[in-house]
């Protein structure tokens, strides 16, 4: 693989700053190899985008800190800057920081 291919394939991270609203655990079916399995639907309020939701999945996640605090709704009157990045019209979750709220 080349060097233009191997950065091809690292995504581009977005910025977003909001609010989460809520979330939907999703649970896997079907044929998939990650059948029983699950992610998480975060409903959110995004200040610098029109984005209304983000997309957790647990191997996606730079921590698995973040994974315990959307399980524990830790996330409550908070506010983040989320790092996402956007696959097939979905926003995912990488990251996120915690900032002051205003």
């Amino acid at each position: 693989m080349t060097e233009v291919q191997k950065q091809a394939r690292i995504p581009k991270l977005h910025e977003l700053i909001g609010r989460i609203r809520g979330k939907e655990k999703v649970t896997i079916y079907g044929e998939s190899k990650w059948k029983g399995t699950y992610w998480y639907r975060l409903e959110v309020n995004i200040e610098n985008k029109n984005i209304g939701q983000i997309k957790v999945f647990k191997d996606r996640l730079e921590t698995e800190k973040i994974w315990k605090a959307i399980e524990d709704a830790e996330y409550v009157d908070k506010r983040y800057l989320f790092f996402c990045s956007s696959f097939m019209g979905s926003w995912q979750l990488n990251n996120w920081k915690e900032l002051k709220n205003e």
